[in-house]
């Protein structure tokens, strides 16, 4: 309400002023108003109380901002009056600076950001901490940083430049390299954690060893004694050794028929020899069984082995018996990773290991276990031939860059065999025009081209009650509220023109409506269709059948929300037996405003959003409108303060004086050929008349007594017949 100026007339006492009663009628109107805007109407309730120079507000909220009367023209708080605590939201940002050089950035839940290379300040501009390059994080100290925890881990290169100063025990995992040398302090030691004083330098530089050193590569002495276990390269000449635990020469020469060699504890080797050159080899092991070499005048070689006999070669390992002599191998032959070649026949009762080359055999009644075969040709003229039987390997592999089979690939038994293992896995099946996958032990199930571009699943079994049924399941073993429990996604992910074009255009998903449980597996179905990038939720059909368009979150069994862009309506009806027009039920997104129509029926039109007849509508506070209804009706008490009981499509109703009221209508009906119906319940108002120039936002209505002269009546009955307004 505007507003309301007293009248006080032209002079006093002239007639031309408000009546008291008039006058007190604006002023308690225009308090009314105050008291409504900042109280309950009959209180003051604002929060807003102010002193001199202190305006206090209770629980303030700002819809913009609170700036100062200039720039660093205030303070948040005084040196006596501090703020509690300042809460900023997500992504907030603090700027510091009349050009906000300086920028303090919430991270949401990772920390905060300083802008730029920006720096932090201590005591001093001397010493601070940023981040000098998107890369480097810089410390800087006017003379010392000082770190001060239980264990510092640094992770990466550290190059210091400066001297380096260690209290404490410097520990190195790994072997450290000193470019420019080591520097031990005049009596200084070097050693292990066992045993610290091992090597110690004088002053002097005369080194003392404390254990016995073990010289990997040689040990050259030109004077003096050598202590001790000594490891040495070969020697031109020793004039004079102890106990050697080992020693390498070029040439020996010993003076006796006997060398006794000792390996642990009493295991021996002995070399004797006897007239005529003969050599003896006996070996001795206290474990086992002994063996020996005996090698006669007569160049009889005998080698007597209790255990394994091994030959072992860089090249080969001739036998050559004379001319027309045998090789006698009594017992079972192995040989491992060998050939036998220049045999002219090899006779034996069982071979184990390999054999290449040609092989002429008689026929064999069973090979009980062959680990390889490899042939410089093909078997039985490129495959192997009829009638050669199964090929049992056990549980051995065969190998082969292709393999091709005549008829089928069969298991040994039924669901006795994969087709590949978890980790050695097939790239791809491929199948011809029409082929079939089949499932079950009788084939129940089947997949399979029906055309070029159609798949097909049959079920196979012909009783009734039987059906295919397909079953995506999900892996997840703790299923929460909107997670996916399977999809069906459509795409062309081959399309030329790359980014949205080759994503999901359209998807139809289940999702878990909130945590399963033993008791719960409420799911819905989604309908997702994209536009320009991923396909998002147009329809949703809820566990308890509830379909929303537009929302997943349906209220009633068929919920259709939001705005198709097309003067804010939602829906229409097409009447398929007239396929050019359409019967119209649009809906309205204002359904929020009591005024808005909410609900609007139209027929003959081709889009009844622009156009059609309009039978029905229904506006907001839940009334219907036709043309056969009221479109403004008013029942007001025009005597006294103006009042509205109650109306429909009126925004106001002023007071012209006595008995003269103007009705202003909500929404402008069509044109101004509209009727006027009036009724009183004042027995003394014998007439309405009306002003005879209507407007379309407005009508004048006056009561007269049996007079004719106008008069205030208490109850005013209004109503309006026409077309209505838009």
């Amino acid at each position: 309400m505007a507003y309301q100026s007293l009248g006080l007339g032209t002079t006093a006492g002239d007639g031309t002023g408000d009546t008291i009663r008039d006058g007190g009628d604006k002023i308690n109107d225009n308090f009314e108003e105050i008291y409504t805007l900042i109280g309950t109407g009959t209180a003051l309730t604002s929060g807003i109380s102010a002193t001199a120079t202190v305006v206090t507000l209770t629980s303030a909220l700002a819809t913009t901002s609170f700036s100062p009367s200039s720039s660093d023209g205030a303070a948040l708080g005084t040196t006596a009056l501090e703020w509690s605590d300042l809460y900023l939201a997500d992504a907030a940002v603090v700027s510091f600076g009349d050009d906000q050089d300086v920028t303090l950035t919430h991270v949401a839940d990772t920390g905060l950001l300083l802008n730029s290379t920006m720096k932090i300040q201590f005591n001093d501009d001397s010493q601070f901490i940023h981040g000098s390059s998107a890369t480097v994080l810089s410390i800087g100290a006017t003379d010392e940083i000082d770190l001060t925890a239980t264990a510092i881990d640094i992770n990466g290169t550290a190059d210091i430049s400066g001297t380096l100063g260690v209290t404490g025990v410097a520990t190195f995992a790994a072997r450290d390299i000193h470019s420019s040398g080591i520097t031990i302090a005049n009596a200084g030691q070097i050693g292990s954690v066992g045993d610290a004083d091992a090597i110690a330098i004088a002053s002097d530089g005369v080194v003392t060893m404390t254990q016995i050193p073990v010289f990997s590569a040689g040990l050259n002495v030109s004077g003096g004694t050598i202590a001790g276990t000594l490891s040495t390269a070969a020697q031109t000449n020793i004039t004079s050794l102890g106990t050697l635990t080992a020693l390498v020469v070029d040439d020996v020469s010993i003076n006796g028929k006997v060398m006794v060699m000792t390996g642990d504890t009493d295991d021996t080797v002995t070399f004797t020899t006897a007239a005529n050159g003969a050599l003896s080899i006996v070996t001795v092991d206290t474990a086992g069984a002994a063996g020996n070499i005996q090698v006669t005048a007569d160049g009889t070689v005998d080698i007597d082995s209790a255990g394994v006999l091994t030959l072992d070669s860089g090249a080969a390992i001739n036998i050559e018996p004379a001319s027309g002599s045998a090789i006698l191998l009594d017992g079972t032959i192995s040989i491992d990773a060998g050939v036998v070649t220049g045999a002219t026949s090899v006779t034996s009762t069982a071979f184990v290991g390999n054999l290449t080359g040609t092989v002429a055999t008689v026929t064999q009644n069973s090979i009980t276990t062959m680990t390889g075969l490899t042939t410089t040709g093909a078997l039985g003229a490129g495959s192997i031939a009829a009638g050669f039987g199964a090929i049992d390997n056990g549980t051995s592999n065969i190998r082969s860059a292709t393999i091709t089979a005549e008829t089928a690939f069969v298991p040994d038994a039924s669901g006795g065999a994969d087709l590949g293992t978890t980790s050695l896995e097939f790239n791809n099946l491929y199948l011809n025009d029409l082929g079939e996958i089949y499932w079950g032990d009788d084939q129940d199930i089947i997949l399979r081209q029906i055309a070029d571009g159609q798949l097909e699943i049959k079920r196979n079994t012909t009783s009734d009650g039987t059906y295919p049924r397909l079953t995506l399941s999900t892996g997840d073993t703790d299923i929460g509220a909107n997670a996916l429990l399977g999809a069906i996604e459509f795409k062309a992910p081959n399309e030329g023109a790359g980014t949205d074009a080759i994503i999901a255009g359209a998807q139809v998903s289940a999702a878990a409506e909130g945590d399963f449980s033993a008791s719960n597996n409420a799911t819905s179905l989604q309908f997702r269709t994209a536009a320009s990038g991923a396909a998002t939720t147009k329809m949703s059909v809820k566990s308890d059948g509830k379909v929303g368009i537009g929302t997943t979150g349906p209220l009633a069994l068929l919920d259709v929300s939001g705005n198709n862009g097309d003067g804010g309506y939602v829906g229409v009806i097409r009447n398929d037996s007239n396929t050019a027009n359409y019967h119209g039920l649009l809906v309205s997104t204002s359904y929020d405003t009591t005024a808005s129509d909410i609900l609007t029926l139209k027929t003959n039109s081709a889009n009844p959003v622009t156009g059609g007849t309009e039978v029905l509508r229904v506006t907001g506070d839940g009334r219907g409108i036709s043309n056969f209804t009221a479109q403004v009706w008013i029942n007001f008490n025009g005597s006294g303060t103006i009042a509205i009981r109650d109306s429909h499509n009126v925004s106001s109703i002023s007071d012209n004086g006595s008995g003269d009221y103007t009705v202003s209508i909500g929404v402008d009906m069509a044109n101004t050929n509209y009727a006027i119906g009036l009724a009183t319940a004042n027995n003394s108002v014998r007439q309405f008349v009306v002003s005879g120039s209507d407007a379309v936002g407005s009508f004048v209505v006056r009561a007269q007594n049996g007079s004719g002269s106008n008069a205030d009546t208490a109850y005013v009955y209004c109503t309006v017949f026409g077309d209505a307004g838009s």
